[in-house]
Protein backbone atom coordinates (compact mmCIF):
# COMPACT_ATOMS: atom_id res chain seq x y z
CA UNK A 1 0.00 0.00 0.00
CA UNK A 2 1.38 3.17 -0.64
CA UNK A 3 2.30 5.38 1.89
CA UNK A 4 0.06 7.89 2.88
CA UNK A 5 1.86 11.29 4.34
CA UNK A 6 -1.32 13.03 4.48
CA UNK A 7 -4.93 13.04 4.75
CA UNK A 8 -7.22 15.71 3.27
CA UNK A 9 -10.49 15.66 5.29
CA UNK A 10 -13.05 17.82 2.78
CA UNK A 11 -16.23 19.54 3.17
CA UNK A 12 -19.53 18.20 4.77
CA UNK A 13 -21.40 18.19 7.54
CA UNK A 14 -19.93 18.00 11.57
CA UNK A 15 -19.20 14.43 11.01
CA UNK A 16 -16.20 14.86 8.66
CA UNK A 17 -15.35 17.48 10.99
CA UNK A 18 -15.25 14.55 13.98
CA UNK A 19 -13.55 12.36 11.16
CA UNK A 20 -10.98 14.48 11.05
CA UNK A 21 -10.40 14.64 14.95
CA UNK A 22 -10.50 10.97 15.48
CA UNK A 23 -7.85 10.58 12.53
CA UNK A 24 -5.80 13.04 14.43
CA UNK A 25 -6.37 11.75 17.66
CA UNK A 26 -4.82 8.34 16.23
CA UNK A 27 -1.52 9.66 15.04
CA UNK A 28 -2.53 10.54 11.47
CA UNK A 29 -1.54 13.64 9.90
CA UNK A 30 -4.80 15.61 8.77
CA UNK A 31 -6.06 18.61 7.32
CA UNK A 32 -9.44 19.80 6.00
CA UNK A 33 -11.17 21.95 3.31
CA UNK A 34 -14.49 23.54 3.89
CA UNK A 35 -14.52 22.51 7.46
CA UNK A 36 -13.89 25.62 10.34
CA UNK A 37 -15.62 23.78 13.76
CA UNK A 38 -12.68 21.97 14.56
CA UNK A 39 -11.81 20.85 18.06
CA UNK A 40 -8.40 19.86 17.73
CA UNK A 41 -5.74 21.72 16.21
CA UNK A 42 -5.87 20.37 12.90
CA UNK A 43 -5.02 22.86 9.63
CA UNK A 44 -7.28 24.30 7.75
CA UNK A 45 -5.82 25.08 4.17
CA UNK A 46 -6.79 25.60 0.89
CA UNK A 47 -7.45 22.81 -2.06
CA UNK A 48 -4.54 23.76 -4.08
CA UNK A 49 -1.73 23.45 -0.85
CA UNK A 50 -3.88 20.17 -0.09
CA UNK A 51 -3.38 18.53 -3.58
CA UNK A 52 0.34 19.09 -3.15
CA UNK A 53 0.63 17.57 0.08
CA UNK A 54 -1.78 14.81 0.60
CA UNK A 55 -2.06 11.69 -0.71
CA UNK A 56 -5.71 10.67 0.67
CA UNK A 57 -8.60 12.96 0.30
CA UNK A 58 -11.74 11.64 2.04
CA UNK A 59 -15.28 13.14 0.40
CA UNK A 60 -18.33 13.58 2.31
CA UNK A 61 -21.68 11.46 2.30
CA UNK A 62 -23.19 12.28 0.05
CA UNK A 63 -20.12 13.36 -2.13
CA UNK A 64 -22.79 15.85 -3.80
CA UNK A 65 -26.08 17.05 -3.60
CA UNK A 66 -26.37 19.57 -6.52
CA UNK A 67 -23.61 17.84 -8.65
CA UNK A 68 -21.96 21.32 -8.79
CA UNK A 69 -20.52 21.24 -5.22
CA UNK A 70 -19.07 18.93 -2.23
CA UNK A 71 -21.63 18.73 -0.36
CA UNK A 72 -20.59 20.74 2.86
CA UNK A 73 -24.18 23.21 3.99
CA UNK A 74 -21.62 25.02 6.51
CA UNK A 75 -19.11 26.45 4.54
CA UNK A 76 -18.91 29.50 3.72
CA UNK A 77 -17.82 28.80 0.46
CA UNK A 78 -18.75 26.42 -2.50
CA UNK A 79 -16.33 23.87 -3.13
CA UNK A 80 -16.41 23.62 -6.63
CA UNK A 81 -16.46 19.49 -8.27
CA UNK A 82 -16.50 20.78 -12.00
CA UNK A 83 -13.69 23.04 -12.15
CA UNK A 84 -10.95 20.18 -12.88
CA UNK A 85 -10.81 19.13 -9.42
CA UNK A 86 -11.32 15.29 -10.58
CA UNK A 87 -7.59 16.17 -12.98
CA UNK A 88 -5.93 17.11 -9.84
CA UNK A 89 -6.90 14.25 -8.09
CA UNK A 90 -5.79 11.18 -10.60
CA UNK A 91 -2.61 9.07 -8.71
CA UNK A 92 -4.75 9.63 -5.60
CA UNK A 93 -6.73 7.69 -2.84
CA UNK A 94 -10.15 9.16 -2.73
CA UNK A 95 -13.17 8.11 -0.71
CA UNK A 96 -16.36 9.30 -1.44
CA UNK A 97 -20.20 8.75 0.08
CA UNK A 98 -22.06 7.74 -3.35
CA UNK A 99 -19.31 8.00 -5.36
CA UNK A 100 -21.40 7.48 -8.62
CA UNK A 101 -22.97 11.39 -8.03
CA UNK A 102 -19.37 12.15 -9.22
CA UNK A 103 -18.76 10.85 -12.48
CA UNK A 104 -22.57 12.07 -13.38
CA UNK A 105 -21.51 15.98 -12.47
CA UNK A 106 -18.03 15.56 -14.12
CA UNK A 107 -17.10 12.64 -16.32
CA UNK A 108 -13.28 13.12 -15.07
CA UNK A 109 -14.19 12.00 -12.46
CA UNK A 110 -13.87 7.97 -13.76
CA UNK A 111 -10.54 8.36 -13.97
CA UNK A 112 -9.96 9.15 -10.55
CA UNK A 113 -9.65 5.93 -8.38
CA UNK A 114 -12.43 6.47 -6.06
CA UNK A 115 -13.72 4.06 -3.08
CA UNK A 116 -17.06 4.22 -2.25
CA UNK A 117 -17.11 3.60 1.84
CA UNK A 118 -21.23 3.78 2.11
CA UNK A 119 -21.32 0.66 0.38
CA UNK A 120 -19.03 -1.15 2.52
CA UNK A 121 -21.34 -3.16 4.62
CA UNK A 122 -19.67 -2.70 8.07
CA UNK A 123 -20.13 1.20 7.64
CA UNK A 124 -24.60 0.44 6.00
CA UNK A 125 -25.10 -1.32 9.20
CA UNK A 126 -23.36 1.05 11.62
CA UNK A 127 -25.01 3.58 9.61
CA UNK A 128 -27.94 2.68 10.04
CA UNK A 129 -28.18 2.43 13.65
CA UNK A 130 -27.02 5.98 13.71
CA UNK A 131 -29.63 6.88 11.69
CA UNK A 132 -32.66 5.35 13.18
CA UNK A 133 -31.78 6.80 16.63
CA UNK A 134 -31.68 10.27 14.71
CA UNK A 135 -35.24 9.45 12.94
CA UNK A 136 -36.50 8.71 16.75
CA UNK A 137 -35.33 12.47 17.39
CA UNK A 138 -36.92 14.02 14.49
CA UNK A 139 -40.18 12.18 14.99
CA UNK A 140 -40.11 12.87 18.74
CA UNK A 141 -39.46 16.64 18.23
CA UNK A 142 -42.24 17.29 15.32
CA UNK A 143 -45.08 15.55 16.89
CA UNK A 144 -47.21 15.96 19.74
CA UNK A 145 -48.10 12.22 19.98
CA UNK A 146 -45.81 9.74 21.96
CA UNK A 147 -44.38 6.86 20.15
CA UNK A 148 -45.69 4.71 22.41
CA UNK A 149 -49.22 3.22 21.88
CA UNK A 150 -49.00 5.19 18.15
CA UNK A 151 -49.82 3.28 15.05
CA UNK A 152 -46.37 3.51 12.58
CA UNK A 153 -46.08 2.81 9.02
CA UNK A 154 -42.07 2.29 7.53
CA UNK A 155 -41.87 1.90 4.34
CA UNK A 156 -38.82 0.21 3.08
CA UNK A 157 -37.36 -2.55 4.91
CA UNK A 158 -33.85 -2.15 4.23
CA UNK A 159 -31.11 -1.88 6.48
CA UNK A 160 -32.73 1.46 7.87
CA UNK A 161 -36.73 0.16 7.66
CA UNK A 162 -35.64 -3.43 9.95
CA UNK A 163 -33.89 -1.38 12.39
CA UNK A 164 -36.17 1.29 13.02
CA UNK A 165 -38.87 -1.24 12.97
CA UNK A 166 -37.25 -3.06 15.96
CA UNK A 167 -36.72 0.21 17.52
CA UNK A 168 -40.18 1.69 17.20
CA UNK A 169 -41.66 -1.66 18.31
CA UNK A 170 -39.54 -1.54 21.35
CA UNK A 171 -40.78 1.62 22.33
CA UNK A 172 -43.86 0.25 22.31
CA UNK A 173 -45.19 1.54 18.96
CA UNK A 174 -48.09 -0.90 16.70
CA UNK A 175 -45.54 -1.20 13.35
CA UNK A 176 -46.78 -1.74 9.91
CA UNK A 177 -44.08 -2.21 6.99
CA UNK A 178 -43.88 -2.29 3.67
CA UNK A 179 -41.39 -3.17 0.92
CA UNK A 180 -41.15 -3.86 -2.89
CA UNK A 181 -39.24 -7.64 -2.84
CA UNK A 182 -41.72 -10.88 -1.65
CA UNK A 183 -38.91 -11.52 0.33
CA UNK A 184 -39.00 -8.39 2.51
CA UNK A 185 -42.93 -9.21 3.21
CA UNK A 186 -41.87 -12.26 4.43
CA UNK A 187 -39.21 -10.77 6.44
CA UNK A 188 -41.28 -8.63 7.83
CA UNK A 189 -44.66 -10.82 8.96
CA UNK A 190 -41.58 -13.54 10.70
CA UNK A 191 -39.94 -10.74 12.74
CA UNK A 192 -43.97 -9.89 13.65
CA UNK A 193 -44.70 -6.32 12.36
CA UNK A 194 -48.00 -6.20 10.57
CA UNK A 195 -47.64 -6.57 6.81
CA UNK A 196 -48.89 -3.96 4.07
CA UNK A 197 -47.35 -4.40 -0.05
CA UNK A 198 -46.38 -0.43 -1.07
CA UNK A 199 -50.20 -0.34 -3.08
CA UNK A 200 -51.92 -0.90 0.28
CA UNK A 201 -49.66 1.26 2.58
CA UNK A 202 -50.06 3.96 -0.16
CA UNK A 203 -53.99 3.99 0.20
CA UNK A 204 -53.69 3.69 4.10
CA UNK A 205 -54.74 6.94 5.94
CA UNK A 206 -54.37 5.99 9.89
CA UNK A 207 -51.27 6.22 10.77
CA UNK A 208 -49.49 8.58 13.74
CA UNK A 209 -46.55 8.49 11.97
CA UNK A 210 -45.24 7.38 8.54
CA UNK A 211 -41.28 6.75 8.24
CA UNK A 212 -39.92 6.18 4.24
CA UNK A 213 -36.95 4.80 3.82
CA UNK A 214 -37.28 4.34 -0.57
CA UNK A 215 -35.73 6.89 -3.07
CA UNK A 216 -38.64 6.65 -5.24
CA UNK A 217 -42.45 7.47 -5.23
CA UNK A 218 -44.63 5.66 -2.95
CA UNK A 219 -47.26 7.63 -1.64
CA UNK A 220 -48.59 10.02 -5.05
CA UNK A 221 -50.76 13.09 -4.92
CA UNK A 222 -53.91 11.40 -4.78
CA UNK A 223 -52.74 9.37 -2.06
CA UNK A 224 -51.17 12.62 0.18
CA UNK A 225 -54.31 14.24 0.03
CA UNK A 226 -55.99 11.18 1.34
CA UNK A 227 -53.75 11.38 4.64
CA UNK A 228 -54.79 12.48 7.93
CA UNK A 229 -53.32 15.90 8.63
CA UNK A 230 -52.42 14.41 11.86
CA UNK A 231 -49.69 12.21 10.73
CA UNK A 232 -46.63 13.14 10.27
CA UNK A 233 -44.68 11.96 7.23
CA UNK A 234 -41.00 11.86 7.61
CA UNK A 235 -38.69 11.51 4.91
CA UNK A 236 -35.41 9.82 5.20
CA UNK A 237 -34.92 8.44 1.63
CA UNK A 238 -32.54 10.64 -0.93
CA UNK A 239 -34.22 12.26 -3.76
CA UNK A 240 -36.75 12.16 -5.38
CA UNK A 241 -38.38 10.64 -1.89
CA UNK A 242 -41.38 8.54 -1.33
CA UNK A 243 -43.80 11.50 -0.92
CA UNK A 244 -45.18 13.50 -3.55
CA UNK A 245 -45.21 16.85 -2.84
CA UNK A 246 -48.35 19.67 -4.13
CA UNK A 247 -46.28 21.96 -7.16
CA UNK A 248 -47.92 24.78 -5.11
CA UNK A 249 -45.91 23.88 -1.65
CA UNK A 250 -48.92 23.61 0.33
CA UNK A 251 -50.05 20.15 0.64
CA UNK A 252 -49.55 18.14 3.56
CA UNK A 253 -46.09 18.71 4.75
CA UNK A 254 -42.97 16.12 5.18
CA UNK A 255 -39.88 16.32 7.14
CA UNK A 256 -37.29 16.39 5.58
CA UNK A 257 -34.54 14.13 7.67
CA UNK A 258 -32.09 13.24 5.93
CA UNK A 259 -27.95 13.06 6.66
CA UNK A 260 -28.95 12.33 10.45
CA UNK A 261 -25.68 11.01 11.86
CA UNK A 262 -24.04 14.13 10.56
CA UNK A 263 -27.08 15.98 12.96
CA UNK A 264 -27.71 13.97 15.54
CA UNK A 265 -24.68 11.88 16.85
CA UNK A 266 -21.71 13.05 14.66
CA UNK A 267 -18.70 11.83 17.22
CA UNK A 268 -20.03 8.60 16.57
CA UNK A 269 -20.67 8.93 12.75
CA UNK A 270 -17.43 10.18 12.60
CA UNK A 271 -15.86 6.86 14.65
CA UNK A 272 -17.59 4.51 12.32
CA UNK A 273 -16.22 6.38 9.43
CA UNK A 274 -12.47 6.53 10.62
CA UNK A 275 -13.09 2.58 11.28
CA UNK A 276 -14.41 1.85 8.05
CA UNK A 277 -11.67 4.55 6.00
CA UNK A 278 -8.44 2.55 8.10
CA UNK A 279 -9.92 -0.63 6.62
CA UNK A 280 -9.99 0.11 3.43
CA UNK A 281 -7.20 1.40 3.65
CA UNK A 282 -5.26 -1.98 5.17
CA UNK A 283 -7.07 -3.93 2.40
Amino acid sequence: MKKIHQIAVCGGDRRQSCLAEALFRAGYPVAVWGRGDLREEIPVLPIDLLLRQCDCFILPLPCTVDGKTLFAPDSAIPLLIKTGLAVHLQGKTVFAGKKERLAQADPRWNAVHCLDYSTEESFAIRNAFATVEGALAVAISSSERTLWGSRCLVTGYGRIGRVLCQRLSALGAQVWASARRKEALTWIESEGYHVLTLEEASECSDFDFVFNTIPAPVFSASAMAKISPETTLIELASEPGGFAQHPAGDGHPVVKALSLPGRFSPQTAGEILKETILTMLEE
